[in-house]
C-alpha cells in the first residue's frame, strides 16, 4: 500500500515528490497558487483510487510544513487540510516544543527548562544563543519556523540514506538455528527490497540478535557487521554471509526475541566504483535482481521468495497489530450480510 500512494503522488507529480517514510511525503510545488484547492483535490485522489485517508499541510519551510500537519492532526476543525502561509502566533502556541520537527524528546527537556514551551517559544528565542547552546540544526529549525528556508525537500531524499535498517520481533521466541533462519532472512530480503527500490547499493551491513527486553530470565545480544566483497544489493549474497554469521553467533537454548539487519552507507548503484583488486561481481546479477523487482512489484513483496524465508509459511513475525488489509488480502475483506 505504501508503494502505491507513493506511486500516485510521483504521477501526479514526478519528480517534485519526495518520499519521506513509509506514509508520508514531501512534495516542492513549482508555485503556491491555490494551496487549499490542491489538497482538496489530491486527497480525494488518494481516497478515490486507494481508499486511505490521509492529511494535507502546506507552508513555506519543511518545519512549517510538519508543524501544520501536526495541526492537522490533532485538530478536527481543520478536517486535515492545513495551510500556513506564514508564522503564526496563535497556531505556533499551540504545539510544544517536544513535537517541533528536529527537536525531538531528548532536547525538549532542556529547551523547557530555558523557557521554550512551544514552538512559538524557540521561533521567537535569540538566534544566535540557540545556536551556541545547541548547535546550528537547531539554529536552523529556529529559522525554518520564522518562514526561512534552510533545508530543501531534495536534501530529503531516500537514496541520501546512510543507512537502511529493518527490524522486527518474533513471535514465536526460537531457541533452535532451522527455527531462527527464517525470520533473520525475513529481514535480509526486505532490505535487500529496500535497495532495489530506490537503485542503492551497499558492502557493509549490520546483523543484530538480541532476547526479548521482556524476559528478565534471559539477557543475551549479538551484534556484527558484515563486509561484503563489492557493493551489492543481490539477495543471494546476503543472505549467505547472514546465514554464516548466524550460525556462527547462535546459542543454542537462548530465545531470540529480536532480529536486526540492516545496509550500512548506501551509494547509488550507478555512482559506485570498484577498486582495482575488488573481486568481480557476480555475472547476471543485476538482470537477476530487476526481474525479482518486476515480479514483486506486479504480484506482491512475497510472491518470490528465498528458499530460506519459507515460503508462505509468515509465522516468524509477530504482526498480530497491523492494520486491516482489505485492499491486498482476499480473506480480510469485509462482508456483510
Amino acid at each position: 500500500m505504501s508503494h502505491r500512494f507513493h506511486d500516485l503522488l510521483n504521477q501526479r507529480y514526478g519528480a517534485c515528490a519526495t518520499p519521506y517514510s513509509v506514509d508520508e511525503s514531501l512534495i516542492k510545488l513549482p508555485s503556491r497558487g491555490d494551496l487549499i484547492g490542491e489538497g482538496r483535490s489530491v486527497r480525494k485522489q488518494i481516497w478515490t483510487e486507494l481508499r486511505l485517508g490521509c492529511k494535507f499541510s502546506a507552508a513555506p519551510t519543511i518545519t512549517l510544513a510538519k508543524a501544520a500537519s501536526e495541526l492537522a492532526k490533532s485538530h478536527p476543525d481543520y478536517r486535515g487540510l492545513c495551510i500556513l502561509e506564514r508564522p503564526d502566533r496563535l497556531l505556533l502556541a499551540t504545539i510544544s516544543v517536544g513535537d517541533v520537527w528536529g527537536v525531538g524528546r531528548r532536547l525538549a527537556p532542556r529547551l523547557e527548562a530555558a523557557g521554550i514551551r512551544t514552538a512559538w517559544d524557540l521561533a521567537q528565542y535569540d538566534r544566535l544563543s540557540l545556536r551556541r547552546l545547541h548547535g546550528v540544526t537547531l539554529e536552523r529549525t529556529h529559522l525554518e519556523l520564522n518562514g526561512k528556508e534552510c533545508m530543501r525537500v531534495a536534501d530529503m531524499d531516500v537514496s541520501n540514506r546512510q543507512q537502511i535498517m529493518s527490524s522486527r520481533s518474533l513471535k514465536e521466541k526460537p531457541v533452535a538455528l532451522v527455527t531462527l533462519m527464517p525470520g533473520v532472512m525475513e529481514r535480509v530480503s526486505t532490505v535487500a527490497k529496500k535497495l532495489r527500490d530506490h537503485d542503492l547499493v551497499a558492502s557493509e551491513y549490520l546483523l543484530q540478535l538480541s532476547s526479548s527486553p521482556f524476559d528478565r530470565s534471559v539477557r543475551w545480544g549479538h551484534s556484527q557487521r558484515l563486509r561484503l566483497a563489492y557493493p551489492t544489493d543481490d539477495i543471494r549474497e546476503l543472505a549467505t554471509a547472514a546465514a554464516k554469521a548466524v550460525e556462527l553467533a547462535y546459542r543454542p537454548g537462548v530465545p531470540i526475541g529480536r532480529v536486526t539487519v540492516g545496509a550500512l552507507d548506501p551509494c547509488n548503484r550507478d555512482e559506485c566504483q570498484l577498486g582495482l583488486f575488488d573481486a568481480p561481481v557476480r555475472k547476471g546479477a543485476d538482470k537477476l535482481m530487476a526481474g525479482i523487482k518486476a515480479i514483486q512489484s506486479k504480484y506482491g513483496t512475497h510472491s518470490l521468495q528465498i528458499a530460506a524465508q519459507k515460503l508462505g509459511d509468515r509465522s516468524a513475525d509477530n504482526g498480530a497489530r497491523h492494520s486491516p488489509r482489505s485492499l491486498t488480502r482476499w480473506e480480510e475483506i469485509p462482508s456483510v450480510r
